[in-house]
């Protein structure tokens, strides 16, 4: 799992490096912008695979054909980020994000994470049969009965 925080430029390679992670936060200051058709080149390490996956290909196109940059407004409005943040609350953010990811189940985020990655290539019918066998591995975790109890617990004091 892995949480990009993203702060000011996030321009090129370094977009396309957040655009590889998980999940991205950003600040209220943050601008991005994929300037590769600018120089006559193409966005080659994953921006134009994933961002039309993120946002749709309407707005990829827009913002890789067009060169243009957008702010962190526009790039959650999109869905391009999952939050913004002011700056200083960004590093917080995101290590809230990542202690509540590390309280669930290793072995549910793991298999969750890879079926959602591996889905999004399939047929809802694939990625549904891809999660179900997931989830047989998932009932052989040793601590799945604990995690349940402790799960039930949790809610019963209303946590």
């Amino acid at each position: 799992m892995v949480i990009a925080l993203i702060h000011k430029f996030c321009f090129g390679i370094g977009c396309e490096l957040a655009l590889a992670c998980d999940m991205r936060i950003c600040t209220d200051d943050t601008i991005f912008n994929i300037p590769e058709v600018a120089m006559g080149l193409i966005p080659d390490d994953g921006a134009s695979q994933r961002l039309p996956r993120i946002v749709g290909v309407g707005r990829a196109k827009e913002l890789i054909l067009s060169g243009k940059t957008i702010d962190a407004a526009t790039a959650d409005k999109w869905g391009m980020v999952n939050t913004v943040v002011k700056p200083d609350e960004l590093e917080k953010t995101g290590l809230a994000w990542a202690r509540q990811i590390m309280e669930n189940g290793l072995m549910g985020v793991g298999l969750a994470k890879r079926n959602i990655d591996m889905s999004m290539s399939m047929s809802i019918h694939d990625g549904l049969e891809c999660a179900g066998m997931a989830q047989s591995i998932a009932f052989s975790d040793p601590n799945f009965i604990k995690r349940i109890q402790e799960r039930f617990e949790r809610l019963a004091k209303g946590k």
